[in-house]
């Protein structure tokens, strides 16, 4: 049967309000943690409170401008969307400086609990799977703040890119003047907390293991921390420690069927009694509303046009149109055209459930990780048992079927006089790292297998920065033709997202954009 931890989480996370102000000064709230369960209990607020996918997804290529006439939007979306260079917080509960306050106070909360552990002498199991759980956190947290805010990992130019400050100590009074890490820097500590962490890290501590970083949890991370890493051998073996060789803990899509609504789908897909589901979190968030509804963002979304020319219904697929085991929403109507898998469930107080780590796109990891090593063999077989899984008639490329298919498509463009846009699912790609022409048309089946796994989620962004893929953000006229209203090219610095305005008020470096 179904558990819900919903409701409990809620109140244990309302704690953090006391201890989310990390812009110029973090008030000491620490209690006398003079016992391991104490130290169990402060580490369930040390989880994120907030999700980044509402800003990651309307920036990346997942959105159409429905119309300049539609009305139904906010400031604050239409400036992630167009990706404005004076961008604006609006208090938004989604918004960048909520973002920043919420890591910080995950990296707070669990080097408390280190220092804790230090003083408590740290020898016991319960005390080294607590070590393992707060580095773990420490690590997560960090890696969420680099890659919103600092450029993405590549060998070229991190020892020089500014990151984000590394907080490795519970300080009570955090000044905005701390100097930026390197992204290179954050990334070796990042690697240093999670391979610490990873070998303390014991499920039997936990009371509710997909709500913390169990260890199936934390080696999914580490398999997509490594990818983005370009460590890609270990990414290989963290997915392979979660999946196994051969997996037999992939969704289960056909078990969305027979759902008649949108929420009950939502929370069929966050439920923490299935294995895909590795790790889960409850968030105070608007996506519901602004990625899953339309009733408040029907100007910017994911609608028929985008799904025609570039996603679901997109001709080009190399299997047959809707050929998908999961069940959409669609609603096409005045002001409104959307195309989703819902994946935000409704609670009281804006709260809803979120997965943080899937088996599914586990696998992807390890796809992508293979091709990258030219594995071609081992990669390829990854994705048939993608494909064979997600997909209604359970069909299976071939290396030379995925290669023959993906040279024929066009690349993305555009002409320049007119606007009117010639866009296709595959992108030129950029990355800082040498490809073949083999590896080239695997990778465009896999992104393009990853866009659609996790379309909502927020991912796609990353994919984008990665791979220096070039986003056109298309406007419809009132015919549904889709022009180009703005282009984020592969070196536009806006691929950074400024740091909250409070943050740079107290003297941080603000991006350059």
């Amino acid at each position: 049967m179904k558990k819900n931890y919903i409701a409990l989480f809620a109140l244990l996370l309302l704690s953090l309000v006391g201890c989310s102000k990390f812009l110029d000064k973090n008030p000491d709230s620490r209690v006398e943690l003079d016992s391991p369960e104490k130290i169990q209990k402060l580490l369930v607020n040390a989880y994120p409170n907030r999700t980044a996918a509402v800003v990651t997804e309307f920036s990346s290529d997942n959105i159409d401008d429905i119309g300049e006439n539609n009305r139904r939007t906010i400031p604050f979306v239409k400036e992630l969307v167009y990706w404005d260079r004076d961008f604006h917080e609006y208090g938004a509960r989604d918004g960048l400086r909520n973002l920043w306050n919420d890591n910080y106070s995950m990296i707070y909360h669990a080097n408390i609990a280190l220092e804790a552990i230090d003083r408590l002498g740290g020898n016991t199991p319960t005390l080294q799977a607590a070590r393992g759980e707060a580095l773990t956190i420490r690590a997560y947290a960090h890696f969420v703040l680099v890659n919103l805010f600092g450029k993405h990992y590549n060998t070229q130019t991190s020892t020089t890119d500014p990151g984000i400050p590394y907080i490795e100590e519970p300080i009570n009074d955090f000044q905005a003047q701390r100097p930026r890490n390197t992204v290179a820097d954050v990334y070796q500590r990042i690697e240093r907390d999670l391979t610490q962490g990873l070998e303390l890290i014991n499920d039997s501590y936990y009371k509710v293991p997909k709500l913390h970083f169990n260890k199936k949890a934390a080696q999914a991370f580490a398999a997509r921390f490594f990818l983005y890493y370009q460590k890609w051998d270990k990414a290989e073996q963290m997915a392979t420690a979660v999946l196994g060789e051969t997996p037999t803990t992939l969704r289960n899509w056909a078990a969305f069927q027979p759902l008649s609504g949108e929420d009950p789908h939502a929370k069929e897909y966050t439920r923490d009694d299935i294995d895909a589901n590795l790790m889960l979190a409850t968030v105070n968030t608007n996506a519901t509303a602004y990625i899953d509804g339309a009733s408040i963002i029907g100007r910017f979304s994911h609608g028929e046009a985008i799904c025609l020319r570039e996603t679901f219904r997109n001709e080009k697929n190399i299997w047959r149109p809707n050929n998908y085991k999961d069940k959409p929403f669609e609603r096409y109507r005045t002001e409104i055209s959307k195309y989703i898998y819902t994946k935000y469930p409704t609670y009281v107080d804006n709260r809803s459930q979120i997965v943080l780590f899937s088996t599914d796109e586990t696998l992807l990891v390890r796809a992508e990780a293979r091709i990258l090593q030219q594995k071609y063999a081992e990669g390829v077989a990854d994705l048939k048992l993608f494909t064979k899984n997600y997909l209604t008639s359970g069909q299976e490329f071939s290396q030379e079927d995925i290669i023959r298919h993906y040279s024929d498509i066009a690349y993305s463009e555009y002409d320049e006089h007119s606007l009117l846009s010639r866009a296709t699912q595959k992108k030129r790609l950029y990355p800082d790292f040498a490809i073949d022409s083999t590896q080239e048309n695997l990778l465009h089946f896999l992104l393009q297998c990853r866009r659609l796994l996790t379309l909502g989620e927020g991912l796609r962004w990353y994919d984008i920065r990665r791979y220096g893929i070039e986003i056109y953000r298309h406007q419809l006229n009132s015919e549904g033709t889709a022009y180009v209203k703005a282009v984020l090219s592969k070196d536009d610095k806006r691929r950074s997202l400024p740091l909250p305005v409070e943050v740079v008020a107290a003297g941080m470096q603000q991006n350059d954009r």
